[in-house]
């Protein structure tokens, strides 16, 4: 029997998983003008821009396999993917050396007491946290896909079977916004009664 239907039922799998990722984080996504009030605040802005990149990703990675699946030679599938998962593998590389020297300009930042300048890097860091999960999630999957279908070295096979990365990974990445969430909201009320009280002025 030929590998191709193997390869073709996968990607349509990977395709399914990938539509509702790009769900999950459109509805997360905030769509209300946020407003300073509290430290929640910062929490919201956080999980809009994960959200944003793996719904974003997630995006370009169906119209990607779509686009794949109407090719009818095996042997263009296979090398279509492995491009894929090449892209992806580089483009993680990638970020994670924009995180390292990111995290250098923050830490020469905050040695200058430049906090609103600290923040902003914050924000930029956080997205290319998010980037560099998405990419390294979607690669993984390539992988194994790669690797359950016979279409890689045996060096480069996963054991196990097909993998789940992209759904654990957003599910994994969920929890921890919620947990960001959690955390703000319970630093805001910290803040809230730690202010000293007004007292009536005697008169």
């Amino acid at each position: 029997m030929s590998e191709s239907p193997t390869l073709h039922s996968r990607l349509r799998v990977l395709v399914a998983k990938t539509y509702r990722a790009e769900k999950l984080f459109s509805s997360i996504q905030n769509s209300a003008e946020p407003k300073v009030k509290n430290l929640a605040f910062l929490s919201d802005v956080a999980n809009d821009i994960r959200a944003r990149e793996w719904r974003n990703s997630h995006h370009e990675l169906r119209d990607a396999l779509n686009d794949i699946l109407t090719l009818g030679v095996p042997s263009e599938v296979s090398a279509r993917v492995t491009a894929l998962r090449e892209e992806f593998t580089s483009r993680y590389g990638s970020d994670r050396r924009d995180i390292e020297r990111g995290v250098i300009a923050i830490n020469d930042t905050a040695q200058r007491e430049e906090f609103a300048q600290v923040m902003r890097f914050s924000l930029e860091l956080v997205r290319l946290k998010a980037r560099a999960q998405v990419h390294k999630a979607i690669a993984d999957e390539l992988t194994a896909i790669l690797s359950s279908s016979g279409r890689l070295p045996a060096a480069e096979r996963v054991t196990g079977g097909d993998s789940a990365n992209i759904e654990a990974a957003a599910g994994g990445l969920a929890a921890e916004m919620s947990r960001a969430a959690e955390i703000s909201e319970s630093s805001s009320a910290k803040v809230l009664q730690m202010r000293p009280r007004r007292t009536a002025t005697a008169r």
